[in-house]
C-alpha cells in the first residue's frame, strides 16, 4: 500500500487463518498499534487449554472531555472456547443493566476498536469526573414521596464531563451500596456535560415494585467506562485481567473489575482449583493487581470454566466484566417510597395520591365534613376541602342556625354575644341590621361564637 496515504484501511481475510498472520507498516512516524478491530472472532475448534489465548486487548475509551482518551488493556491467560467473540463497548448486553445474559433473545453490539498491541493515535488526558447537585425530584406537588411502580421522579444532577453515570440505591436494606448486587438498584447510562435527568418510578432493577420504606441511594460517575463481553466463550481460567495503560510511560494500572452474572450463574461449573466462578465480586470490585503478577483465579482474575467442553456458565451466553478508568465521588438522598394501593381510609383515593395530589387526609375518608366522601367530591368535581362547595348540592348558607339569643326574644339587655352551629371549619359572617360585625370559625363540633363586643350595643327595638 506504499502508494497510498495516510489513514485507516480495512483488511478483508477471505478465508480463515489457520497459523500466524503479519501486518507491518512501513516507515512508522511513532510506535504503537495500529492493527484494530471491533469484533475478533475465534474459530479455534477446541475446548481445550491447549488452544486458549494467552493475549491482551487494547481499548481506547473517551477521556471525558474533548481531545482526550484512556487506554484501557483487557489481558487473558487461559481464555478458551471452540468458536468465540471478543468485543467492548461502554455499556455492555443491550438493555442488561450491566448484568451478564443468556446470549439467546440479547443482543451485544461490539463499540470499541480493540488493537493488538498500545495504539499510537491514542492522546490520554483522561479527567475525573465531579458530581455536584445530586437531588430526587419526586412527581406530584412537592410531596416528597415517590409511589412503588407510580408515576417517575427524576434523579437531577450536574456533571463536568462527558462519562456514565451510575445511581445505586441500598433497596435491600443492608447498607452497602453494591452496583453487582442484583438486591440493589442500579440505574447506568450515558451522562453528558451539564444537567442530567434519569427518572425512576419506585421499582428494582427487574422492574417490579419495591416495598414501602425509606432508601438511600447514591449517585456517582465514571470516565473511561469499558465492558468486555464474552461471547460464547466456554472457560476463562486462570482468568483475565483489566489494566489502565498509561501512554507516556507505557506502565499499566490495576483497575478494579465488576460483573453481575446473577441470570447465568446456575450454570457454572468447577474451575480446576475447585472452585466455581464468582457471580460477583463485591462493590468494590476485583483489583487485578500488579500487571507482573500471574492470574489467579477469583484472586486477581475473572474466571470461569474448566476447559471441559460445550458447558458451563459461559456456554451461549453473554459475560459481561466492565472498569473504568476515572471516577468521581458520590452524594447521597433519601427517599421515601409509598404503596400506590394503600387506602388507609376506605374511601378509594390511594393515600399517595392523598397526600401528594388532591391534599386530602388519607386517614379521613371525609376530609371535609360535608357527609360526602373524599372521592365522591373527586369524582363528581367539587372540592373535597371545602364543605360548602356548592357543585355537588351542598348549600352552607341553609345549614348556619343561630341558637343564642333565641329568635323573638324580649329582653332589656342592649349586650348579647351570638351562638350557633353549622358546618365544621365553616367561617361564618355576622351582620346586624345589615351591618357586617366580623367572621367566627366554627369548631370541630361546628360551634360558632360572637362576643358581646364583636355584636357590639344593640339598638331599643326589634333586630335582626
Amino acid at each position: 500500500m506504499a502508494t497510498h496515504g495516510n489513514g485507516a484501511y480495512r483488511v478483508e481475510l477471505t478465508q480463515s487463518q489457520g497459523g500466524a498472520f503479519d501486518v507491518s507498516v512501513q516507515n512508522a512516524v511513532n510506535t504503537g498499534g495500529r492493527l484494530y478491530s471491533t469484533r475478533w472472532v475465534f474459530a479455534t475448534g477446541s475446548f481445550g487449554s491447549g488452544a486458549a489465548l494467552n493475549a491482551s486487548f487494547y481499548a481506547i475509551t473517551p477521556g471525558g472531555l474533548p481531545n482526550s482518551d484512556a487506554v484501557m488493556e483487557v489481558k487473558f491467560a487461559g481464555m478458551s472456547g471452540n468458536g468465540y467473540t471478543i468485543g467492548m463497548n461502554s455499556s455492555g448486553v443491550t438493555g442488561a443493566n450491566s448484568r451478564s445474559t443468556p446470549s439467546a433473545g440479547n443482543t451485544f453490539v461490539p463499540e470499541y476498536k480493540l488493537y493488538l498491541n498500545p495504539p499510537s493515535v491514542a492522546v490520554g488526558g483522561a479527567v475525573v469526573p465531579v458530581l455536584s447537585g445530586f437531588q430526587y425530584i419526586p412527581p406530584g406537588n412537592g410531596c416528597n414521596l415517590q409511589g412503588s411502580g407510580g408515576d417517575p421522579g427524576v434523579f437531577s444532577f450536574q456533571s463536568s464531563a462527558e462519562g456514565t453515570y451510575k445511581i445505586i440505591c441500598d433497596t435491600n436494606k443492608d447498607g452497602i451500596f453494591d452496583i453487582t448486587n442484583p438486591g440493589d438498584l442500579l440505574l447506568s447510562g450515558d451522562a453528558v456535560q451539564g444537567t442530567n435527568a434519569v427518572a425512576w418510578n419506585g421499582t428494582d432493577r427487574n422492574g417490579a415494585s419495591i416495598i414501602e420504606d425509606t432508601y438511600t441511594c447514591q449517585g456517582f460517575l465514571t470516565v473511561g467506562e469499558v465492558h468486555f463481553v464474552a461471547d460464547d466463550i466456554e472457560t476463562s481460567y486462570q482468568g483475565m485481567r483489566m489494566f489502565e495503560y498509561n501512554i507516556t510511560n507505557g506502565t499499566r494500572s490495576s483497575v478494579n473489575m465488576f460483573w453481575n452474572d446473577t441470570l447465568v450463574q446456575a450454570n457454572s461449573n468447577i474451575m480446576p482449583n475447585g472452585q466455581v466462578g464468582l457471580e460477583n465480586p463485591g462493590p468494590n470490585g476485583l483489583a487485578s493487581g500488579p500487571y507482573a503478577d500471574a492470574a489467579v483465579a477469583n484472586v486477581n482474575a475473572r474466571s470461569w470454566g474448566n476447559f471441559g467442553g460445550n458447558n458451563g456458565k459461559g456456554n451461549n451466553a453473554f459475560l459481561d466484566t466492565f472498569a473504568f478508568a476515572r471516577s468521581s465521588t458520590t452524594q447521597s438522598v433519601f427517599i421515601e417510597v409509598v404503596d400506590i394501593t394503600t387506602d388507609t381510609d376506605g374511601d378509594n383515593l390511594p393515600d399517595v395520591d392523598e397526600i401528594c395530589i388532591y391534599g386530602t387526609d388519607p386517614n379521613l375518608a371525609d376530609t371535609d365534613g360535608d357527609t360526602l366522601n373524599d372521592d365522591v367530591e373527586v369524582i363528581g368535581g367539587s372540592d373535597p376541602l371545602d364543605p360548602c362547595d356548592p357543585i355537588l348540592g351542598v348549600n352552607c348558607a341553609l345549614t348556619v342556625v343561630i341558637t343564642a339569643p333565641a329568635d323573638g326574644l324580649v329582653t332589656n339587655d342592649n349586650s348579647q354575644s351570638v351562638t350557633g352551629t353549622t358546618t365544621p371549619g365553616r367561617l361564618v359572617t355576622l351582620f346586624v341590621d345589615g351591618v357586617n360585625r366580623g367572621t367566627a370559625v366554627a369548631d370541630g363540633a361546628g360551634v360558632y361564637t360572637f362576643t358581646e363586643a364583636q355584636v357590639g350595643t344593640l339598638p331599643d327595638g326589634a333586630t335582626t
